[in-house]
This record gives C-alpha cells, sequence and structure tokens, in this order.
C-alpha cells in the first residue's frame, strides 16, 4: 500500500510539506496521550522520591527549571513539562512501536526508501504561557548530506494559531540550510539555552508564513530544510503533539560551513555528559549539534555500517 497519493507526493516534493489528516485513529490519538503522561508519572515518581533524577531522566523530560527549584508547584504536574526527549532510545515501548505505525513506514519508503534510521523520537506538550519555538530548519541540526531528512509532526490536542500550531514558509526547503546562530548572550549550555535559541539569522517574510492547524491525529510532513516555528501558546489549552525525524540510512555529515575542509569528529562516551547539548564546532556562525545526529534505531532496511551516529 502506498498511504500517500501521486498528489499528495508531488505537494510535498514541491511545497516541502503535506498534510496528512487521520494519521493516527481516535484510540490511536488517546492511547499516545496517556503514554505520554505516563512518562511524566515515572518521572515524578522518580523525583519524589530520591530528589534527583538523573542523567537517564534529564535527558528525557524536560521540565520547567522554576518546578524544579520548588518555586512553582503546578496543579497540574503536565503543565510543569515543555517536551519529552529520545524517547525511543530509552526503550519507552509505546513510543518504540509508534515510530513503526504501518503508516508511517510506508510514508517513509514513499519518501525516504528502503533503508530508514529514526533520528529524533519526542513528545511536545506546549503548556499554556509556554513561549515560541524559534525559526529553524531540522538540518541546521542535523547536518545532514544528501538532505535526505523529514519529519512527522503529530497533533494530539487540537492545534490551533492561539495555542501554538505548527507556522512554515512553503517551498523553502529548496533553498538548502539558510544561517543560523546562537546570540552572543545565550551561549550558555545551562537550561538547555544554546540549544533553544539556535535560529534563524534572518526571519522570514510575514506575508509568507502559513500557519498549519491540525486536528487530533492529523500529521504535518515537512522536509528536514522546510523553514518553520511555532509561536507561544496563549490559550489556555495545552497542546499536546509528538514528533519524529527520520533520515535515509546513506546520509553523511556535511562539512563544516565556516571550515570547508573540516567534518566534525565523533565525541567518545566520555566526553557524551559534558557535551551532549555543546554545539561542536563553537563559536562557529553555524555550529554542528553532532548530538541530534545519533539516531536513535533503525526502522527500515539494513543497519547502518560504523554504528549509530551519522
Amino acid at each position: 500500500m502506498s498511504f500517500l497519493s501521486p498528489e499528495q507526493l508531488v505537494e510535498y516534493r514541491d511545497k516541502g510539506y503535506v498534510v496528512v489528516r487521520g494519521l493516527l485513529t481516535e484510540q490511536e490519538v488517546r492511547d499516545t496521550r496517556e503514554a505520554m503522561k505516563k512518562v511524566i508519572d515515572e518521572w515524578y515518581d522518580v523525583y519524589d522520591i530520591t530528589g534527583k533524577a538523573g542523567p537517564a531522566w534529564k535527558e528525557v523530560v524536560n521540565i520547567d527549571p522554576a518546578v524544579l527549584s520548588g518555586d512553582v508547584r503546578p496543579d497540574d504536574r503536565y503543565q510543569s513539562v515543555r517536551k519529552l526527549n529520545k524517547l525511543v532510545k530509552h526503550k519507552k515501548q509505546f513510543f518504540v512501536q509508534q515510530v513503526q505505525h504501518k503508516y508511517i513506514v510506508d510514508i517513509c519508503r514513499q519518501i525516504l526508501g528502503e533503508d530508514v534510521m529514526l533520528l529524533q523520537s519526542m513528545a511536545l506538550l506546549k503548556p499554556p504561557g509556554t513561549g515560541e519555538k524559534k525559526w529553524h530548519q531540522d538540518n541546521a541540526y542535523f547536518r545532514l548530506t544528501p538532505l535526505d531528512v523529514f519529519a512527522f509532526w503529530i497533533a494530539i490536542d487540537p492545534a490551533f494559531v492561539e495555542n501554538g500550531c505548527m507556522h512554515l514558509v512553503s517551498g523553502s526547503h529548496t533553498e538548502g540550510v539558510s544561517p543560523h546562530s546562537v546570540p552572543q548572550d545565550a551561549k550558555s549550555k545551562d537550561e538547555n539555552k544554546g540549544a533553544a535559541t539556535y535560529s534563524l539569522t534572518d526571519l522570514p517574510n510575514t506575508e509568507d508564513v502559513i500557519p498549519v492547524p491540525l486536528n487530533p491525529g492529523d500529521a504535518l510532513v515537512f522536509h528536514g530544510a522546510l523553514k518553520h516555528f511555532t509561536p507561544p501558546n496563549k490559550s489556555t489549552c495545552p497542546r499536546f503533539a509528538v514528533q519524529y525525524h527520520y533520515a535515509a540510512s546513506h546520509c553523511q555529515p556535511s562539512v563544516c560551513p565556516s571550515d570547508g575542509n573540516s567534518i566534525m569528529q565523533i565525541p567518545t562516551d566520555e566526553e557524551h555528559d559534558e557535551r551532549q547539548l555543546a554545539f561542536d564546532c563553537d563559536p562557529c556562525v553555524e555550529p554542528q549539534y553532532w548530538y541530534h545526529r545519533k539516531a536513535e534505531m533503525t526502522v527500515i532496511g539494513k543497519e547502518r555500517e560504523g554504528g549509530e551516529y551519522i
């Protein structure tokens, strides 16, 4: 079966994105919401007992710093979490299965072919009052070539302008990766500031920006070079979503944009804890972000030679 129609594939190639209505059923949406909450409940169980979550949980659960310090204790614990990361890497079994969903895998085949790796598994909660995710292109983080990279952004709650649905620039994937940078006052790794502020140096024209509202179960399928952002959640509603990035197994790291003779070296395991959120050639104008090239699993086809790093 080919899940995307020929017309949808043309739309994806031309515009850099396509909206897939009803990728997940109502029951699958409910199950996904409960799975997200279960991960958060597990984090709180560990944290409430021990007073700390440990390095693995720190990687998975992005808690508001004010909650960790005890300054804020929301009535609803789920409103204290902005994002869940690396769910498949940490063997959260619901998500291990979901990234291999039959429709998702079929779309992966249509877009990338028969050898596909999962780069990243995330759940995005965006509670009321949460700020924007700045304008960026995903391959500015991955820095892969050829640019056979794309993502699913699947709504679990209704996603609309007021609660921070996806906004994008149609056709911007054809321009390649534009310059990104980290403001000098945000170079610190504390609280993921570098990752959070790494964004397009030049913002798109307002008239070119398209909001993409989605119903629960709908998916935005978009190219790794598509320019996009999400505005603040100004509503009283949460905006649960999951996002999965996939890449063809033949992808390779691109050269450093500031030094065409330099290719980022894979860090050793000993470096991981210290550098997991560091830009690896900082203070480059467009630093490569090696951490995002550590694939979480092979989804289709043969294992990649040389291990999990792309």
